[in-house]
C-alpha cells in the first residue's frame, strides 16, 4: 500500500482541517472533547430498530468470527454485533466514551466485548477476522499506514463506513458568523473511493440508508446543541453572534419541531474488501 497521489491529498486536507481546528481552539482544554458527545455513541435498547451497519455485518460475521471495533464509542456498533459473532475488541481512546461502553456491557450483561482504551496507531496488533472502522477515519492522517495497518490484522476483510459529508457538517453553515470563517472540512466517503481506487481495491460499496438530521425540541435547544458543537461559551460575545446565526437558520418542522433550513438527509457509504466476489 503506497502513498499514491490520493494519499497526499487526503493526508493534506486532514492537516488543513486539523490546523483550524488547532488555531481555533487554541485555548481550550482537549484532554477528552468527546465527553460532551457520549449520548450520541449508545447503542440502542434492546428493542430498538436495527442500525444498518449491523444488518450488513449479518452476512459478514460468523458465530466464531472475532470483531475489531476501531473506534468503538460508547458501543452503539460494538453491543448490537457482540450477538453475532464469538467476540469483539473495542478499541476506544477517549475515556468517557470507554467508561459508558463498561457501563452498557455490566448493565446488558455482555460477556464477549473486550474494551482496549487505546488509539488505533498504538494499539498492540492481533489477528482478527473483521475489522471495522465506522466513521473514523476522516481525520486519519498518514493514510496509508492507517489503513494497511487494518488490512495486515483483518484475516477476511475490512468494512468502512463513511458519509458523504463529514460529520458535523450539520453546524458547519454556522462558522462563518460565529468564527468568521468557514469550516475547513475533513475527507470522506468519495474521496476514501478514490483512495482505495488509487490502491487497485475493488470494494464493495453500499449506500447505507440517508438519516435525517434531528430536530430540535426549541430555539433553545438549538443554540445550546449549537454552542456544544461549535464550542461556543454562554456569555462570549461568540455566544451573541451564534444565537443571532440560529435565529436566522431555524424553520418549522410539521411536528412542532424546528430544524436549519439546510436541513437534508445525511447518506453513507459502506465499503468492504476484499470483496466476498473477489
Amino acid at each position: 500500500m503506497t502513498e499514491t497521489a490520493a494519499a497526499r491529498e487526503w493526508d493534506a486536507q486532514v492537516e488543513f482541517a486539523q490546523r483550524q481546528h488547532r488555531r481555533v481552539f487554541r485555548d481550550e482544554d482537549e484532554s477528552d472533547h468527546w465527553s460532551g458527545l457520549v449520548s450520541s455513541f449508545r447503542p440502542p435498547p434492546d428493542a430498538g430498530s436495527e442500525d444498518p451497519v449491523i444488518g450488513y455485518l449479518r452476512s459478514v460475521l460468523r458465530k466464531d468470527s472475532i470483531l475489531l471495533d476501531v473506534g468503538a464509542g460508547a458501543g452503539r456498533l460494538a453491543v448490537p454485533a457482540a450477538s453475532l459473532c464469538g467476540g469483539v475488541i473495542a478499541l476506544e481512546p477517549s475515556p468517557a466514551m470507554s467508561a459508558e461502553l463498561n457501563s452498557q456491557i455490566a448493565h446488558r450483561g455482555i460477556e464477549n466485548i473486550s474494551v482496549v482504551s487505546s488509539q488505533w496507531e498504538e494499539w498492540a496488533e492481533e489477528p482478527v477476522d473483521v475489522v471495522l472502522m465506522s466513521h473514523v477515519l476522516y481525520g486519519a492522517a498518514p493514510i496509508a499506514p492507517f489503513v494497511r495497518k487494518a488490512v495486515e490484522v483483518a484475516r477476511e476483510c475490512v468494512v468502512a463506513v463513511l458519509g458523504l459529508s463529514p460529520p458535523g457538517d450539520y453546524y458547519h453553515p454556522l462558522w462563518q458568523s460565529v468564527r468568521g470563517e468557514d469550516r475547513v472540512t475533513a475527507p470522506s466517503a468519495r474521496e476514501f473511493e478514490r483512495l482505495l481506487e488509487s490502491w487497485e481495491y475493488v470494494p464493495e460499496i453500499i449506500e447505507l440508508p440517508g438519516i435525517a438530521a434531528r430536530s430540535f425540541r426549541d430555539r433553545e435547544e438549538a443554540i445550546t446543541r449549537s454552542a456544544r458543537r461549535l464550542r461556543v461559551r454562554l456569555g462570549t460575545p461568540a455566544h451573541d453572534e451564534l444565537e443571532k446565526a440560529v435565529d436566522l437558520a431555524l424553520v418549522a418542522s410539521q411536528d412542532g419541531t424546528c430544524h436549519f433550513r439546510w436541513r437534508q438527509p445525511s447518506a453513507s457509504l459502506l465499503f468492504r474488501w476484499p470483496n466476498s466476489n473477489d
